[in-house]
C-alpha cells in the first residue's frame, strides 16, 4: 500500500513538473509585442509591404488577411478626396440619391483628413507608436495594433451562419458603392496577440503560429 502511494505522489509530481515546464515555453515562445513591432518595423526597413495573418470573425469564418501596411490612412484620404472631387466636377453623378452620397462622403474626407478618424486615434492611443506609423504595441495587454490597405482577403474555413440583414436606405448603398469604386472601404485595423513567430516571404511578413485576432476596427 505504502509503495502504491508513493508511486501515485511521484506519478503527479512528475505530472506536475511537465505542466509548468510545457507553461514556461509557452510563455518563452511566445514574442513579446514590442518584440513583433520592431520585427515589423525592421521587415519595412528591408523593403517588406505586406503583413500577414489569419482572422476569425464573429461569425466563425476563419480568413487569412493580407495588409498593405507602408501607407497611411491621410495619404488614402487624400487620394479618395481629390478623385472623388474631380468625379463630381465632371458630373459623374447623376441620380439624386448618388449625387448627396458623394457630396457627404467628399465633407467626411475632408473633415477626416483634418482630425484623420478621431476613433481610431482613441483606439490606439493607449499604444506605443514605432517608427512604422501603423504598427503599435500595447505593452500591458500583449497585443499589436495594425492598420493598412486589405489586399487580399483568403477564407480558409466558411460557416453556415448569416449576417443580418439591414435595410439600407438608397443613400446609404450609394455611399458603399462610392466607397467601393474610389477603393477606401478597404482600410483595416486589427489588434493582434499570442503570436510565435514571424517570418519573411517575399515582400510580406507573416504573422505565424498561434497568432489571434482580437480585434477589428
Amino acid at each position: 500500500m505504502m509503495t502504491q502511494k508513493a508511486t501515485t505522489t511521484t506519478t503527479t509530481t512528475k505530472t506536475d513538473t511537465l505542466i509548468n515546464t510545457l507553461e514556461k515555453i509557452n510563455e518563452v515562445v511566445r514574442l513579446q509585442p514590442e518584440e513583433i513591432a520592431n520585427r515589423i518595423k525592421d521587415a519595412i526597413g528591408v523593403k517588406c509591404r505586406f503583413v500577414a495573418f489569419d482572422y476569425t470573425n464573429k461569425l466563425g469564418e476563419e480568413s487569412r488577411y493580407t495588409l498593405l501596411i507602408n501607407t497611411t490612412y491621410k495619404n488614402l484620404l487624400t487620394r479618395n478626396e481629390r478623385a472623388l472631387a474631380r468625379m463630381i466636377s465632371r458630373g459623374h453623378f447623376t441620380d439624386t440619391a448618388d449625387t448627396l452620397a458623394a457630396n457627404e462622403l467628399l465633407n467626411s474626407f475632408r473633415q477626416s483628413i483634418a482630425g484623420v478618424n478621431e476613433l481610431a486615434n482613441k483606439l490606439a492611443s493607449h499604444y506605443e507608436q514605432t517608427e512604422t506609423k501603423n504598427c503599435k504595441y500595447h505593452k500591458d495587454f500583449g497585443t499589436v495594433y495594425l492598420q493598412g490597405v486589405q489586399c487580399r482577403k483568403t477564407t480558409k474555413l466558411e460557416t453556415i451562419a448569416t449576417r443580418k440583414k439591414v435595410n439600407s436606405s438608397a443613400k446609404t448603398i450609394a455611399k458603399r458603392r462610392i466607397k467601393k469604386i474610389l477603393g477606401c472601404d478597404k482600410w483595416r485595423s486589427f489588434e493582434i496577440q499570442n503570436v510565435t513567430n514571424t517570418r519573411h516571404n517575399g515582400k510580406t511578413i507573416d504573422i505565424i503560429g498561434k497568432a489571434h485576432v482580437v480585434g477589428r476596427f
